[in-house]
């Protein structure tokens, strides 16, 4: 019976962070919850899982860096968010993307003194 039942929740936790079941569940349950940003604020982006959003991709950092150019400690995109591994269904996305960002506390970039106010002439941001 114990057999069963692990292999059960086995099976449950496959299922769920299968990649086109996975990314219909963080759309619905985190579609807010993962942030990134660099060092200064003046790069922010969340990755929402819609149909239509590409995803964090590092072209689009790559390419704000390479137009902005940015110093060299603003050239690092930072998750403004925990890893939580009680959440099993983000362990897909924890394993192929969070785990390439290091962590920072958003306050912890406002306070700094590299902070820049994020709305720059012609450029783009978002506000969390």
């Amino acid at each position: 019976m114990k057999k069963k039942i692990l292999f059960l929740i086995g099976i449950l936790l496959i299922l769920i962070n299968a990649p086109i079941l996975n990314n219909f569940i963080l759309y619905h349950t985190d579609n807010n919850s993962f942030k990134y940003s660099n060092l200064n604020g003046t790069f922010t982006c969340i990755d929402r899982f819609g149909f239509k959003d590409p995803g964090l991709t590092d072209l689009a950092f790559d390419l704000f860096v390479k137009e902005t150019n940015q110093d060299k400690k603003d050239s690092e995109l930072f998750r403004l968010y925990k890893i939580n591994p009680l959440c099993f269904w983000r362990w897909n996305y924890y394993l192929t993307q969070s785990i390439n960002y290091k962590y920072i506390d958003w306050d912890e970039i406002v306070s700094s003194k590299q902070y820049q106010n994020r709305e720059i002439k012609g450029g783009k941001y978002q506000q969390f």
